[in-house]
């Protein structure tokens, strides 16, 4: 008979590394902050369907814009090509900030 010490210490050892690498899998995983603009006149159900698939995909909605049809979520790169192909989306691109620059400021920056 093996010795049960032996056998337990394999057994943790088992469940460490099988741990280890899931948490290290979902290290891996690259979000971004978007900003989701839905087309005009879609239904909030649509609307609804596109932020629960963010959701189950592992993004997060942030905030709803009140003057254009648009969310900013965070969702993992690898899935921007299903959330823009969403037929109630007109487009997604990716959050920032925006600054107007003065023209004497910089000769290379345009004016906003």
């Amino acid at each position: 008979m093996r010795n049960p010490i032996v056998v337990l210490l394999l057994i943790v050892l088992a469940l460490f590394v099988a741990v280890a690498s899931v948490a290290q899998s979902t290290d891996a995983i690259e979000f971004r902050s978007y900003i989701v603009v839905f087309k005009d006149g879609a239904a909030t159900s649509k609307v609804n369907e596109v932020l629960t698939a963010i959701k189950d995909l592992g993004g997060k909605v942030k905030t709803q814009f009140k003057i254009i049809h648009a969310f900013s979520v965070d969702f993992p790169t690898a899935f921007f090509d299903k959330i823009k192909n969403f037929p109630q989306v007109d487009y997604v691109e990716e959050d920032g900030q925006v600054f107007a620059l003065n023209k004497d400021d910089d000769d290379d920056a345009h004016a906003i």
